[in-house]
């Protein structure tokens, strides 16, 4: 039990459980046929992701010296991915460069300061703003003109439908807001009341029922666009919604940081597990 335990805490720790769940929302919000993704976009991802939020979590104390657990195992990982996704870069194209920089460069400013003396991750609603756009930039942004993706035949005009990208892209913007909420209210223990986060400035209560009107808003989205696709491609939606919603709701209820750091951040994957099997 307690070798699991080490094992899921450096599986967390390392970053490695927020890139498969990344990678997994990715495949999901690109199975209408807007773009076809491949191995090697999904591993660009995977990279990114990695080293981003290991850089988020990991500069401040590198930089003032400190030790944390499995340091040089999560700097290894960190080394490797960069490694990766640097040779993945020198065959990308312009346009994927620049929305990359721009995906880094609101990383690089969440952590260091420029504002004041204040870094995003201090600004209230913007830290979580921040987040979300960035998994929006590489999500629906980047595949467009990365050279390892395809766009693929979706009207008369041989282009994607962007009415309908628009739409899943304001949808995944809505999710992935909706899915940071428990994560500001476990936080929310830890935070200094000078940061004024969702949970401090609106309260606990209301900060769910925000939570679950942008997933309301989200799903309803989803329903009057994809309404005349498969079954499971509308069905699943509906279910997956329904879970984030009660995951919001009872996250308060455990004291445990692995509710919120593996489970609630697990939906992704349980979205595009339930897509496979059906």
């Amino acid at each position: 039990m307690r070798l699991f335990k080490t094992v899921l805490d450096f599986y967390i720790r390392s970053s490695l459980h927020v890139a498969i769940c990344f990678v997994a929302l990715l495949y999901v919000f690109h199975c209408y046929g807007f773009v076809k993704l491949s191995n090697e976009f999904a591993l660009l991802g995977f990279c990114f992701i990695i080293t981003g939020y290991n850089f988020i979590k990991y500069a401040t104390l590198v930089y003032e010296n400190k030790s944390f657990k499995y340091k040089k195992s999560i700097f290894l990982i960190f080394i490797i991915c960069a490694l990766i996704g640097a040779y993945l870069l020198l065959f990308e194209t312009l346009q994927a460069y620049v929305v990359l920089l721009i995906s880094g460069l609101l990383s690089l400013f969440y952590v260091l300061p420029f504002y004041h003396k204040k870094s995003l991750r201090w600004m209230s609603i913007i830290k979580v703003a921040t987040v979300v756009v960035v998994w929006w930039l590489v999500i629906m942004v980047l595949p467009v003109y990365s050279v390892y993706s395809e766009i693929m035949n979706l009207n008369a005009m041989g282009q994607i439908n962007w009415t309908a990208y628009l739409i899943k892209s304001i949808e995944l913007f809505l999710f992935v807001f909706s899915l940071l909420i428990p994560f500001e209210i476990r936080d929310l223990k830890y935070d200094a009341p000078s940061l004024k986060t969702i949970p401090q400035l609106i309260g606990i209560r209301k900060t769910k029922y925000l939570g679950i009107v942008l997933l309301l808003v989200a799903f309803l989205l989803h329903h009057f666009y994809f309404v005349h696709y498969n079954f499971p491609y509308y069905f699943i939606p509906l279910l997956i919604y329904v879970i984030t919603a009660i995951a919001i709701w009872f996250s308060d209820k455990f004291k445990a940081d692995y509710y919120v750091s593996f489970f609630v951040e697990a939906i992704p994957v349980l979205w595009l597990a339930l897509y496979w099997v059906v």
